[in-house]
């Protein structure tokens, strides 16, 4: 007996095929990454979101841990004046500044 493939099938597992990658992935970067998060409840999600924070910047040169409204370690967590809350000094938002 023969097995026919169908141009659903294929899609179906290609999406299945997908989606689990995407999961691994996640996973591999949060493992790799090696830290948690530093977002401790109480930042303003709003204005965390008015302000693009991320908690891992794409700007290797603009991040919390050398923005001027950061107080803390270079690595790890530490307190941001704009959020008034704890976040990863590898984050950054929009109103970034330098010290």
């Amino acid at each position: 007996m023969t097995t026919r493939l169908t141009r659903r099938g294929l899609l179906r597992s290609g999406l299945q095929v997908t989606l689990a990658g995407a999961v691994v992935s996640v996973a591999a970067v949060a493992q790799a990454e090696g830290e948690k998060s530093c977002l401790d409840g109480k930042i303003n999600d709003g204005l965390a979101q008015s302000l693009n924070f991320t908690e891992h910047s794409t700007t290797p040169n603009q991040t919390c841990g050398n923005c001027g409204l950061f107080s803390g370690a270079a690595a790890g967590c530490g307190q941001c004046q704009i959020f008034s809350a704890s976040v990863n000094s590898r984050g950054h938002c929009d109103s970034w500044a330098a010290r």
